[in-house]
């Protein structure tokens, strides 16, 4: 049986996207959003506790609500054999690698697929982590401010050794990933 563990990212959230009114952007401020595009919380239509395919995710909105990488370290404590990330990459599809610490001090680097945010990905037996292996679009809306366009969030699913417990994870340092939510899989 599937057990999920929403992870608590308000600590490691650095970043705004989703804002409640255009009028929330102070007048003339240059450095909102990605490049001045941001979105509408109502037309992102997600709440703060949302189903992605059978699983639960938890959002956060307010001064920041989604994590760009730096290096940043969760501490985990548990067993498990799946990650399950909400987000996007911006400027472009990467791989990243996400380092696993177990508790008996081994490490491996897990390769986490990031599809840009101006992109669907469909979910396709044969693909790679660059075209859909292990990421799905669950969630399109529209972009304002500076351009109009679509947004994509992409579900991301990645293996980890469930034979050993999770001491933490540390992100690379990457500043163009996107994470809005967490969730473990054990």
């Amino acid at each position: 049986m599937r057990e999920f563990i929403q992870l608590d990212i308000k600590p490691y959230l650095n970043h705004r996207l989703i804002y409640n009114t255009q009028q929330q952007i102070e007048n003339g401020r240059t450095d909102f959003g990605l490049d001045n595009d941001y979105v509408l919380k109502l037309n992102l239509n997600i709440q703060e506790s949302t189903i992605f395919n059978e699983v639960e995710f938890k959002f956060v909105f307010g001064k920041f609500d989604n994590v760009t990488c730096e290096g940043q370290r969760l501490e985990i404590g548990e067993c498990i054999n799946k990650l399950h990330f909400i987000g996007f990459a911006y400027w472009g599809d990467t791989n990243e690698y996400f380092k696993v610490v177990y508790e008996d001090e081994t490490e491996e680097m897990v390769e986490v697929p990031f599809n840009d945010w101006s992109h669907a990905v469909f979910k396709v037996p044969w693909g790679n982590g660059m075209c859909g292996k292990n990421t799905e679009t669950v969630k399109i809306t529209m972009s304002s401010g500076a351009s109009t366009h679509l947004v994509h969030f992409h579900h991301i699913v990645c293996d980890i050794n469930k034979e050993k417990k999770v001491k933490e994870i540390i992100f690379p340092d990457n500043m163009f990933i996107h994470i809005f939510a967490i969730t473990l899989e054990k």
